[in-house]
């Protein structure tokens, strides 16, 4: 019986939190609130929006079990905040009440208030609490500030919510009330203008702060913007293949005229961002020159100095975890070597030799420059056409780490 129930705890560790009982906890949360209210009825069915974008983003991305299920928690639970700001000011505006913060409050308790938080009742493992403690504080932030120390999997889930929440948003905007969540009609919307900071920065491609939102048209723009901050390459492809830019752009119709000719502009930059940035942005994803198809599988932790051995480090483990990770083939400096001291101003001083190396690996795993698969498709690939047969000698004889890779084992399977 004991070891039946250990079985039980490893297996559901494996796969992530309970999402069937953080949604009961959660249904009976509700109760607190009146569900027949407009916007309250809003947050609801977006809540439930947010959970299918965030398990459609990490099914595309090839998650495990643990991370998918935990995105769907993290997802259920990132507008929680939310429902007590309609309560006391019947507002969705952020300068009534910062409703992430407040979330995480209502998640995690308030020190200065002694009051005990509810994590326990949703998810009552500890293991994923700042994870989701995080990804929910930061999820309506203007930016991500991917600068702060955060590790590699708390940062995966901050993207996946943020990315999940806008993509929701596009069917809020395409389906419900205006009057539910502009606080207009249509024709006033229509015949406003757009103020000159919010114009510049959204044809810039810039996103739009609070603060610059004057008039209605600028908060029907900034929510336009908020393509300018998907994360993934399957956030981006979710917004193609639904045409979401055109469609919101003409839900509405511009009576202004200058509003009329902005929108227009703002429409052909914006379907260009979109087609270019997926070509750039990948889901969780890298691009890889294609000879570090070979040097990832061989890493043992050397590398040309302390910076770069620590970058490719993460780069390797990141892969490790994920190997449904998106790779494209990079011609010239990629992503590991951002940190290499032979980089430089984003070109290899090793060009000549790399580049011959680049090039036949590209031959023999049948694979092109710019073409995408995923870290274990190409590894594979690459083991079975180049380490179990004699181009490995060919390909790599001239690197100065050849004679370590070859008594190094293949540790990326």
């Amino acid at each position: 019986m004991e070891s039946r129930i250990m079985d039980a705890v490893i297996k559901r560790e494996k796969e992530g939190p309970d999402y069937g009982r953080a949604q009961k906890v959660f249904e009976k949360y509700l109760d607190h609130y009146d569900r027949e209210d407009g916007k309250v009825r809003l947050k609801i069915v977006h809540t439930y929006g947010v959970v299918a974008q965030s398990t459609a983003l990490a099914d595309r991305m090839g998650l495990s079990k643990e991370d998918r299920e935990l995105a769907r928690v993290i997802a259920l639970l990132h507008d929680i905040g939310r429902f007590e700001q309609l309560k006391r000011f019947d507002s969705f505006l952020p300068d009534t009440m910062d409703h992430a913060a407040y979330g995480v409050q209502i998640l995690f308790g308030d020190e200065d208030s002694g009051r005990t938080g509810m994590i326990r009742e949703f998810v009552p493992e500890e293991k994923w609490d700042e994870i989701i403690r995080t990804a929910i504080a930061r999820h309506s932030d203007f930016a991500l500030d991917e600068t702060e120390g955060l590790d590699e999997r708390t940062l995966l889930h901050a993207r996946i919510i943020r990315d999940a929440d806008k993509l929701d948003n596009c069917r809020v905007k395409l389906e419900d009330a205006f009057e539910t969540f502009m606080d207009a009609p249509e024709d006033v919307i229509g015949t406003s203008e757009v103020s000159p900071k919010v114009r510049e920065d959204a044809l810039a491609g810039r996103s739009i702060r609070s603060a610059d939102r004057v008039t209605p048209m600028d908060y029907w723009i900034s929510y336009l913007a908020y393509f300018y901050d998907l994360n993934f390459r399957e956030s981006l492809d979710i917004v193609e293949e639904n045409d979401y830019v055109r469609k919101i752009i003409h839900r509405i119709s511009y009576s202004n005229p200058e509003t009329e000719e902005t929108m227009k502009e703002l429409e052909e930059n914006l379907v260009g961002y979109v087609r270019g940035a997926k070509r750039k942005k990948r889901a969780g994803g890298m691009y890889i020159r294609p000879h570090h198809i070979l040097c990832i599988q061989k890493f043992t932790g050397h590398g040309y100095n302390e910076e770069f051995t620590a970058h490719m480090s993460r780069a390797v483990s990141e892969l490790a975890k994920n190997p449904g990770t998106e790779i494209t083939a990079a011609h010239g400096c990629d992503d590991l070597c951002k940190a290499c001291p032979n980089n430089e101003d984003g070109v290899c001083t090793s060009c000549g030799k790399v580049e011959r190396m680049d090039d036949a690996v590209l031959r023999v795993c049948d694979f092109a420059y710019g073409e995408s698969a995923s870290w274990a498709e190409l590894s594979s690939r690459a083991r079975k056409r180049i380490f179990e047969t004699d181009e490995f000698q060919r390909i790599c004889a001239g690197c100065q780490w050849f004679e370590l890779c070859r008594k190094t084992e293949i540790h990326q399977k």
